[in-house]
């Protein structure tokens, strides 16, 4: 039987101490903690929870998707806009009106 020591992580601590912690290969599962002060008692410890690696990377590679959805939203944006002057350059000039010049379009 393996029995290793609990591994605990206060809740304010960063991501990058307990990603290093976790890649030196000790531990993928830690308890996060919380000192609790109550009226006329000592500080307690309490355990709020868990975390493991796999939490840290879901957490990554979601920020990293939603980072690469708006890019491509912004990017679809850029291209609507092209497409719009590319369909105003090429339209028929009378459809264009009179005032409408390829400096107007490229403006």
């Amino acid at each position: 039987m393996l029995v290793r020591d609990v591994v605990q992580i206060d809740h304010m601590t960063k991501l990058e101490p307990v990603l290093s912690f976790f890649k030196k290969g000790q531990s993928h599962m830690a308890v996060v903690t919380k000192v609790e002060s109550v009226e006329d008692k000592d500080p307690e410890l309490k355990m709020i929870g868990i975390i493991t690696l796999e939490d840290i990377i879901e957490e990554l590679v979601e920020k990293h998707e939603e980072e690469e959805d708006e890019d491509i939203k912004a990017l679809h944006g850029e291209e609507l806009r092209h497409k719009e002057k590319l369909v105003l350059l090429f339209s028929d000039q009378k459809t264009r009106g009179a005032g409408n010049s390829l400096s107007d379009v490229e403006a």
